[in-house]
């Protein structure tokens, strides 16, 4: 099935009460980062199943989204994968989206993922980006930052975190 056009009615933007319910999970995944990133400890199981879930209800509304634009197996692509690098690579960590490694898609390689499979990740991601700008969680400049970052991972695959860091 083609792509299709993308039109006010099924652009990335919410309605309403589905931008509030939005608002509310970021401040979780924000107030989940911060303490994360203040106390650097590992996430307790129940902390990590919030988080998961938190990052579920992200991911929730963009995923409904897309099934307005993409074929079925291209919405449970970019579903699967943006789950999995969100609640299973990223989670295990004890990283989120918004922590320094969030935008790293291409340590994924190192951890024995495909290099398709982090093509796809890198996609999802910077499409998801969009969809946070586009309903006023990210500015312009961090979606601008979080695209090439992705991008820069996703096509450095396999050179380390070090070394791509050392370009931000």
């Amino acid at each position: 099935m083609a792509k299709k056009e993308v039109t006010p009615q099924n652009s990335f933007e919410l309605g309403t009460a589905a931008k509030k319910k939005l608002q509310e999970n970021w401040q979780q995944l924000v107030a989940i980062s911060a303490t994360l990133k203040k106390t650097e400890e590992p996430l307790d199981q129940r902390a990590f199943e919030n988080l998961q879930k938190v990052n579920l209800s992200l991911l929730k509304p963009f995923i409904q989204k897309l099934e307005k634009q993409y074929a079925a197996r291209t919405v449970a692509r970019y579903r699967n994968t943006l789950t999995f690098y969100l609640n299973e690579y990223l989670a295990t960590q004890d990283d989120t989206l918004l922590s320094d490694n969030g935008n790293f898609v291409g340590e994924m390689y190192s951890a024995g993922v495909s290099r398709n499979e982090v093509k796809q990740a890198a996609r999802g991601l910077q499409k998801f980006y969009v969809f946070l700008q586009q309903n006023d969680l990210i500015t312009v400049e961090q979606l601008a930052d979080s695209k090439e970052t992705v991008k820069l991972s996703a096509d450095s695959m396999g050179l380390g975190m070090g070394m791509l860091k050392e370009y931000f």
